[in-house]
């Protein structure tokens, strides 16, 4: 059963328009029902409309996800999960402290997983090949002189959930964390640099699909690159040899959201500690790269895991790929000395 499972999760993996299927996949083991209705197609001159409409479904359903948290429960509910997962205390194999990650547990259940995942997939369903083909012909044509950018970067809409950017072939960086008011970047090409990249209340959603180009992206803050605390987060590199540089629950990893990681090809190298490449904790976390010679590194609870009421999922589709964890914290067993991973395909709580 479970290789079966798995061999129907990799062909989803595969298809070009396979992302939201995985979060409809997640779903099921994580016990959400999702609506079955289809997503409309998208057309070049409606490209924009699309986006924005599509955003603000995400928020919506996010939003409405935590609909029994009040604004300061909220808060303390992304409070907790920081402090129970990074940190001096957060080197063990699930929360810093046991009384308090099992009443966090207990604060994730009262989350609507079905309305969570919901948003998961509409955002994932912008990774289909007709959105990015819409995409790729976008032009811009009002000038951005917001903070936080190197390079010509256009605006092309504002949502309820924020700002759409669209950055040039040339070379940009987006220091996203000086951003917030911007929910997507959409760049075309070029060598770019995305520094940080986190959620908050105030930007609960953000999406970053680069079309080409050798790109890095970095950070040292908890919640990046695909990393979603109390939120959404997507990224998609279609192309090029990136790196991928952070500490904890980045990659492909949702802590009470969801965290969706997707590198089209090239051959990529992914580092990071703690939660890490494909995680989930009261939620999904997804990395998927699909093709060439990948090197991934963490040091616990990388690479495939699944801790309490979550789903975490790595798959690299094709290539020669390594793949490494451990080494970094010590052992928190006296009878086994030695660094433990907790990582490459665990579930955990």
């Amino acid at each position: 059963e479970v290789d079966a499972w798995s061999r129907t999760l990799h062909e989803t993996a595969a298809r070009p328009d396979g992302m939201g299927g995985l979060v409809g996949h997640a779903a099921v083991k994580l016990d959400a029902s999702l609506p079955t209705e289809p997503v409309p197609a998208v057309t070049v001159s409606g490209t924009v409309e699309r986006l924005a409409a599509t955003l603000d479904a995400v928020c919506g359903s996010f939003d409405k996800s935590l609909a029994n948290f009040s604004k300061r429960e909220r808060e303390k509910l992304r409070q907790a999960l920081l402090e129970q997962t990074t940190g001096d205390d957060a080197n063990s194999n699930n929360f810093a402290d046991d009384k308090e990650g099992y009443k966090l547990c207990l604060r994730l259940l009262e989350m609507d997983r079905s309305l969570l995942l919901a948003a998961g997939r509409t955002a994932a369903e912008l990774i289909r090949p007709d959105i990015l083909d819409a995409l790729s012909r976008l032009q811009g044509t009002e000038l951005w002189r917001g903070k936080g950018v190197t390079g010509d970067v256009w605006l092309l809409a504002e949502t309820g959930a924020g700002k759409i950017l669209l950055g040039s072939a040339g070379t940009n960086e987006y220091r996203l964390d000086e951003m917030i008011d911007v929910c997507m970047v959409v760049d075309p090409g070029g060598q770019d640099r995305y520094i940080e990249g986190t959620l908050s209340a105030k930007r609960p959603v953000l999406v970053i699909m680069d079309l080409a180009g050798d790109d890095l992206y970095r950070g040292t803050k908890a919640g990046i690159q695909g990393g979603a605390i109390c939120g959404v987060s997507l990224l998609a590199d279609l192309a090029g040899n990136d790196v991928y540089q952070a500490d904890d629950i980045a990659q492909g990893t949702g802590l009470g959201g969801v965290g969706i990681l997707l590198d089209g090809g090239g051959n990529d190298k992914y580092a990071g500690r703690r939660r890490v490449q494909g995680h989930g904790t009261g939620g999904a976390g997804i990395l998927v790269d699909r093709g060439g010679n990948d090197a991934y590194r963490g040091a616990v609870l990388a690479q495939g895991v699944g801790g309490p009421i979550g789903f975490g999922l790595l798959d690299d589709v094709a290539g020669n790929d390594t793949y490494y964890a451990g080494g970094l914290y010590p052992c928190p067993y006296d009878d086994s000395p030695g660094f433990p991973g907790w990582s490459q395909g665990a579930g955990i709580g």
